[in-house]
């Protein structure tokens, strides 16, 4: 039988959010860590507000809206705030009524300054850390490290000479918002050129044949054990930024946890940058460390370290890591470690 269309619109409705979540959906489980960490966050909080003056959004509803962002690939505040006057789901994450009125995008930006002035979103992403270390959810002794590149939004027609004080535009003072630029037969450099649009972007390629884009890079620490993100990083496309933010990490790695033995994984750009040596002082100082290279399996590479206590014995072990198998050895005299990787 077929059915009829309802023509008598519903007044008067009893909508609960709670009820419309899925019982087995990841997001309540993502909420719960969310709330413990932002309970630990609440004396910071505390300490970047007035007492006195017109309420702002309150930052547990900032940093629940970045992680929104961020899980459904959001790109903007003005997209985000559309969404949220619709998406019963965004409003229970946030707590908020589904009668209340989504927060204006402009005011959403200018609170979200606050938020990175006073490093909150570092404090965040270190509570959530704490809580996997609680569970004995991560490892202190294998890990691996890698950057990406990230797009910024500044387009490449914006790139203009380093030397060029003027603004592009007709003789009339006009500036179209999206001129027509021919950039053929030009050489253009970081050195040379930025961009008016995003000034801390530079041209970056992934590599030789790819195109140039003007990007920041992004890092991350991982532990091998469960797969988890311990450290994150967010520098200029420098050429050499992978390096040295995985130098950074491992300092900052070093602080928290204190092993006598750890390895390293990493790509080949940090065997040409000769990684395996500088981070004698980063993260092994008197403790050993082993880089193992995971493009090349199969290979051994010794690794230096400040390894040189006397009767040190032989030592083996092995571990997995996705479909490699790394075996390291710690050499007779601590001369290095040998650090070797196969497939399975």
């Amino acid at each position: 039988m077929r059915g009829t269309t309802s023509r008598q619109v519903t007044m008067l409705g009893w909508i609960d959010p709670e009820e419309l979540i899925p019982v087995n959906h990841p997001i309540r489980r993502v909420k719960l860590l969310a709330e413990a960490a932002l309970r630990e966050l609440e004396p910071t909080f505390a300490g970047m507000y007035a007492q006195i003056g017109r309420p702002s959004i309150p930052p547990e509803q900032l940093l629940n809206s970045c992680l929104l962002m961020a899980l459904y690939t959001i790109r903007s505040e003005r997209q985000f705030c559309e969404r949220l006057r619709y998406d019963l789901l965004f409003k229970w994450f946030l707590n908020l009524n589904v009668e209340d009125e989504p927060f204006d995008h402009s005011s959403f930006a200018k609170n979200r300054k606050r938020l990175l002035e006073h490093r909150v979103s570092r404090l965040f992403f270190e509570a959530v850390v704490k809580q996997a270390r609680k569970r004995q959810l991560l490892s202190s002794q294998h890990f691996t490290v890698d950057g990406t590149l990230l797009e910024s939004w500044a387009s490449m027609k914006s790139l203009r000479p380093r030397s060029d004080d003027d603004q592009p535009g007709g003789s009339n003072g006009y500036t179209p918002s999206n001129p027509d630029v021919d950039f053929k037969g030009q050489r253009r450099s970081n050195e040379t050129h930025f961009s008016p649009t995003d000034k801390e972007a530079l041209m970056a390629r992934k590599g030789k044949g790819k195109e140039t884009r003007l990007c920041f890079c992004g890092h991350v620490l991982m532990e091998n054990r469960h797969g988890l993100a311990v450290d994150v990083e967010f520098t200029r496309a420098t050429g050499t930024s992978e390096r040295e933010a995985a130098l950074v990490m491992l300092r900052r790695m070093r602080q928290r946890v204190r092993r006598h033995r750890c390895t390293l994984g990493a790509d080949k750009t940090s065997h040409r940058d000769n990684l395996s040596r500088r981070n004698r002082g980063a993260y092994c100082g008197e403790y050993s460390c082993g880089l193992l290279d995971w493009s090349r399996p199969g290979q051994s590479f010794v690794v230096l370290d400040s390894l040189g206590e006397a009767g040190m014995q032989d030592s083996h072990q092995s571990v997995s890591h996705g479909s490699h198998r790394l075996t390291m050895r710690l050499l007779p005299g601590a001369q290095g470690v040998v650090v070797g990787a196969t497939s399975r």
